[in-house]
């Protein structure tokens, strides 16, 4: 009778931690790759450092306004948490350039900037070195909404915020007069 009685507590105990975690870890939406283009020319490279910006709400389609529209829908609310799962880099179609190591020799970052607070908060790196050919490049991801203060919280969930590009150019670069046009791809993840 004891012996029954232990099974049936430490069965109870857990189906009662399975199902507590199974709401912090498990996704509620997977997003498709939601893309943005890029560009650097040479008229946007500062020293040795190219740069842009764009808000990720301008893409065509919108695609992370699609990811935000569809993790709100499934979880009835504001997700509690994004992360970036996987960030790739590629020349893009019509580019003047064929080969990432015709624009950047070295490392690179991705950022997300905040409209609300112009908070930066880095989300990939790479070094794009000689022989890189014109991608995709998988970067290294270090992403998580945890501990990203409301404003901004609310501004990544919405979808008002920029992704800034900038990286080491290649020597060259600027003297072929030219822009580099670039797809980052961004996989995302919401939690409930």
């Amino acid at each position: 009778m004891i012996r029954a009685m232990n099974r049936l507590l430490l069965a109870a105990f857990l189906l009662t931690t399975m199902a507590g975690c199974s709401d912090d870890d498990d996704p509620v939406s997977h997003s498709e790759p939601v893309g943005i283009h890029l560009a650097i020319a040479d008229g946007d490279v500062n020293g040795t450092t190219g740069y842009d910006e764009k808000n990720i709400n301008t893409e065509s389609g919108n695609p992370y306004g699609e990811f935000a529209a569809a993790a709100t829908e499934a979880i009835g609310g504001e997700p509690s948490r994004i992360v970036v799962d996987a960030t790739t880099i590629e020349i893009a179609d019509g580019s003047d350039v064929a080969e990432l190591d015709s624009v950047f020799d070295g490392p690179i970052a991705v950022r997300f900037v905040m409209n609300g607070s112009d908070a930066e908060y880095e989300v990939a790196t790479g070094v794009i070195e000689a022989g890189a050919g014109p991608g995709p490049f998988d970067l290294a991801v270090d992403f998580d909404s945890d501990g990203i203060p409301g404003e901004d919280y609310g501004d990544l969930a919405t979808g008002s915020f920029k992704v800034v590009l900038e990286g080491e150019v290649a020597e060259g670069f600027t003297a072929l007069e030219t822009k580099a046009d670039f797809e980052v791809v961004f996989t995302f993840t919401a939690y409930e």
